[in-house]
């Protein structure tokens, strides 16, 4: 197998990391996020936790009144209804159809801007978290080339 080689090679060689570049890039991704949260907080005129589904469900549903899972006609059945339940403590539970996933949030931004923001928001969030703080854990200094080095790993064999 020719790929062999080039996979041996690069599971020995590494791959180039430049620390100040992905510092860089962090600052700004991390200035976008605050800047989409004042974004949001502006657009819902109070601050809120964006890492609350329940919260963001609150601002979405109750306060901005945007139709449930997107669907304008769903909204005027739950309005005939009780929306709001009580915990045992007496804070209020937001029902199931008060979703916040990505999928809903992608039809309510034909309604408000908000679902927009908070899509944004949770992108670049993830990125942060899922790649660039994962590879920044994982950089080797190599003294011989006198820079930073992230090794792989890759499994070629097949379990049965």
């Amino acid at each position: 197998m020719p790929s062999l080689m080039t996979l041996a090679k690069m599971e020995l060689n590494g791959i180039g990391f430049s620390e100040t570049e992905s510092e860089n890039q962090k600052a700004i991704m991390l200035a976008k996020l605050s800047a989409l949260e004042a974004e949001a907080y502006q657009l819902a005129n109070h601050s809120f936790s964006l890492t609350s589904t329940e919260d963001i469900a609150r601002v979405l549903y109750i306060e901005l009144r945007l139709p449930p899972n997107g669907d304008p006609a769903s909204a005027q059945t739950l309005q005939n209804k009780r929306t709001l339940g009580t915990t045992g403590r007496g804070r209020h539970r937001l029902p199931k159809q008060f979703s916040t996933c990505k999928d809903i949030l992608e039809k309510l931004k034909a309604f408000h801007p908000l679902p927009g923001v908070i899509l944004e928001w949770r992108r670049i969030s993830s990125a942060i978290t899922k790649v660039v703080y994962p590879l920044q854990k994982e950089k080797v200094m190599c003294r011989k080339l006198e820079m930073n080095r992230i090794y792989g790993v890759c499994h070629i064999y097949t379990a049965t």
